[in-house]
Order: structure tokens, then C-alpha cells, then sequence
């Protein structure tokens, strides 16, 4: 069974210096930024029902700035990199009419949209020596920006 989702391709590099250990890059293949979570689908044909209709999205661009710990500083274990005020709104916005144009036919798995772009990983514990190391690698993030053109969804 396939998982599926409605995203960004995102092949953020600008923030892979701070990857601290004991995280690991997300390859820039997989990296994207979620923007409707739609979970398994059992068959194929179901996914039809499920795919937005063709939304017609100008070209616009996001700004990233800093990292941040998901899915909580208590329990980090992805440090993903955080888009600006400006570009969150713009995400709300586009999320809000992919879900519009899937008229219910799916419902997204989470309530809160958090935008992000998740860039490392660990299956570390967390620890008191996780948390500073994340600790450290944010404060040093918070000067490094970067931005993404965006073209189309998947």
C-alpha cells in the first residue's frame, strides 16, 4: 500500500552544513514539503477520486529561514528547515484550495498545517545532549536563508 500526499519538490541544500550527528540527510530526491497529507489508498483507481483537480498556480517563490525541530524540541527527531511568515501564508492559501477542489473526497490527516521541509533525520533517543546539539544547530541556523521557485505541485 502506497502512501500519498499533494507537495512541493523541495531540494533545499543551504541548511545541510548544520546537520549535526547523530542526524542523517534526507536525500534532495525525497526532499518536498507536504502541503495535503492523504495516507494509504488501497487501489490504485482510488486515487482518481483523490488527486486534486488541475489547479492552475502561478509561479511563485518561498523563503526559508532557519531550522527547526519536528515533531517537537522534546522529541526531534527530523530537523526541518522553516519558511517565512510571508511564505506560510502563501502555502495556507494554495493548501487551502487544493482542499477546496478534493470537495471532501479526503481528509488530511493533520489538523494543524505546519509547513516545513524536513532535511535530516536520527533515530537517536532523545537526550539531554540531543536537545543542545539541536539547540545549537537552530541558534546557528537563524542567519541562513534560502529560497525556492515554485512551478507546480505534485
Amino acid at each position: 500500500m502506497s502512501t500519498y500526499f499533494v507537495g512541493i519538490f523541495a531540494p533545499l541544500k543551504g541548511f545541510d552544513k548544520l546537520i549535526p550527528n547523530p542526524y542523517e540527510p534526507v536525500p534532495l530526491e525525497d526532499r518536498h514539503l507536504t502541503l495535503v497529507y492523504l495516507g494509504s489508498i488501497k487501489h490504485l483507481g482510488d486515487t482518481k477520486s483523490f488527486l486534486p483537480c488541475s489547479i492552475p498556480i502561478p509561479k511563485f517563490k518561498l523563503l526559508f529561514r532557519g531550522i527547526e525541530p519536528y515533531p517537537s524540541m522534546a522529541k526531534p527527531r527530523y530537523l526541518a528547515a522553516k519558511p517565512d511568515k510571508a511564505s506560510t501564508k502563501q502555502l495556507y492559501d494554495l493548501r487551502m484550495r487544493i482542499l477546496g477542489c478534493l470537495k471532501g473526497a479526503a481528509v488530511d490527516k493533520y489538523e494543524t498545517f505546519r509547513p516545513h521541509v524536513s532535511i535530516a533525520y536520527t533515530r537517536a533517543k532523545p537526550s539531554l545532549d540531543l536537545i543542545r546539539c539541536v539547540r545549537r544547530a537552530i541558534k546557528e541556523s537563524e542567519s541562513i536563508e534560502e529560497s525556492l521557485v515554485v512551478e507546480k505541485i505534485l
